[in-house]
């Protein structure tokens, strides 16, 4: 993504606090042939690997988690806000419209998580993040003999 330098942003510290903040992304791979996007919350954890680790979960029915045996890279777009903005609102008056946005795009190799622990502790964590800002959080207390039922028809990815 072309990104003037007036505008690109490296603090990863505000890169970290946008993703967090526009966390559902869609996740772009290719499959040899076509890309493929997919549309998935996303956690981040800043602390884990080289540049922090994203973690995420997607139906076993999606084709897409099929493209992660490959090792090849996947992107990630966190989608932030954006606006057009008219010429009518410079003072100058030879101005063209543009369009004003905020994107992180994100890099890595995705790999499936299948143990069994983790993946419930990954799910525990999804919906103890996304459930927080609820006035009363739903605690996730499943039966495990369904819980466990569920789980196989999920995948889990961290990149």
């Amino acid at each position: 993504m072309y990104i003037p330098t007036a505008f690109r942003v490296a603090d990863t510290s505000k890169l970290a606090a946008f993703i967090q903040r526009h966390s559902f992304a869609t996740l772009i791979s290719h499959d040899g042939a076509t890309p493929f996007a997919s549309h998935l919350p996303m956690l981040f954890h800043p602390g884990a690997g080289l540049h922090g680790t994203l973690v995420s979960h997607m139906a076993r029915a999606n084709p897409q988690w099929q493209h992660f045996a490959s090792g090849s890279e996947v992107l990630v777009i966190f989608h932030g806000p954006h606006n057009y903005i008219s010429p009518s609102w410079y003072q100058t008056e030879l101005s063209v419209p543009t369009w004003n946005c905020a994107t992180v795009h994100a890099y890595g190799v995705p790999a499936v998580i299948s143990e069994h622990e983790r993946v419930v502790s990954l799910l525990r964590e999804m919906v103890s993040a996304y459930e927080a800002g609820f006035e009363k959080p739903w605690p996730g207390n499943l039966p495990e003999d369904y819980r466990d039922k569920q789980r196989p028809s999920i995948g889990h990815r961290g990149a």
